[in-house]
């Protein structure tokens, strides 16, 4: 299973997913914005379309590990 959590900055994404999370047996959560860290010297142009690429092969990952995904990410 994979849940897409997304909204504007501060709209509770991360506090659903965490709530989720917990409650949803083999779950990953994937964050976007915590890939985003790993590239914050980038220009965010660049940098947002290559955390999303980033977080889609991790979540691709745990799929094929059989485990759920809950996934967010900022509009």
């Amino acid at each position: 299973m994979i849940i897409i959590l997304n909204g504007s900055i501060n709209s509770g994404k991360t506090t659903v997913a965490k709530i989720l999370w917990k409650k949803i047996p083999d779950t990953a959560f994937i964050e976007v914005d915590k890939l985003r860290e790993f590239i914050d010297w980038m220009d965010g142009d660049k940098a947002f379309p290559l955390s999303i690429e980033n977080a889609i092969l991790i979540m691709k990952n745990f799929v094929e590990k059989g485990l759920n995904v809950i996934f967010t990410y900022p509009i």
